[in-house]
């Protein structure tokens, strides 16, 4: 029996609530403080639930990319529920993108980090954020493999109308695997495997 559909459904559905959860705590601010460490103790449960699947072996391919995909939403709801600040007490300047190593869910990657935007709307903006987050992650990882294998998935989130209703969704945008070692330049690699062609990804889209 293949469950693939209906677990997915079911992440979706778990990451949908704490989209919900976010936005309306950030909206009504009173009594936020304590909400949002109720909320966050409620992701870190669901996190650790979502890492046992992962390391399931009776868990197929596509709701294993399922569950990795949800690890990242809520790290993502997490992040922004730390960052964000009400009242007068000081707080810290908040970034505008994370990155974090997170499980693979494939065994025959030695590695998967994601990097997270908080606050940047204009996409050009956030891979110029991106890609300093991304040449640390590549030069820790020269210490363990001279040469890398790398790709990069962009996720981003669309909203569409449909008879007079915003419809919010997420959409997925996979590169290639293309070639890394310790004489390639980080920079034009990452514009001409990463950037460039998600950029054209996203301008095919109707």
């Amino acid at each position: 029996m293949d469950l693939s559909e209906p677990f997915s459904e079911s992440v979706k559905n778990t990451v949908k609530i704490f989209k919900k959860a976010y936005e309306t705590l950030t909206e009504k601010r009173r009594a936020f403080e304590s909400d949002k460490k109720r909320w966050i103790k409620v992701i870190n449960e669901n996190l650790k639930f979502f890492y046992k699947a992962l390391k399931n072996k009776y868990i197929g391919v596509n709701s294993r990319k399922a569950v990795h995909t949800g690890v990242v939403h809520l790290k993502r709801y997490k992040f922004l529920l730390e960052s964000f600040h009400v009242g007068r007490g000081p707080s810290s300047t908040p970034k505008k993108v994370v990155s974090e190593d997170t499980v693979s869910a494939f065994v025959s990657r030695i590695h998967t980090g994601v990097i997270i935007n908080l606050k940047h709307v204009d996409i050009h903006d956030f891979f110029i954020d991106a890609f300093n987050l991304f040449e640390h992650q590549i030069q820790t990882k020269f210490s363990v493999m001279p040469i890398l294998k790398v790709n990069g998935t962009f996720c981003g989130e669309f909203i569409k109308s449909s008879d007079g209703i915003d419809i919010n969704d997420f959409k997925y945008f996979n590169t290639r695997n293309a070639i890394i070692d310790r004489t390639t330049n980080l920079q034009q690699w990452f514009k001409d495997n990463i950037v460039d062609k998600i950029l054209i990804m996203l301008s095919q889209i109707k």
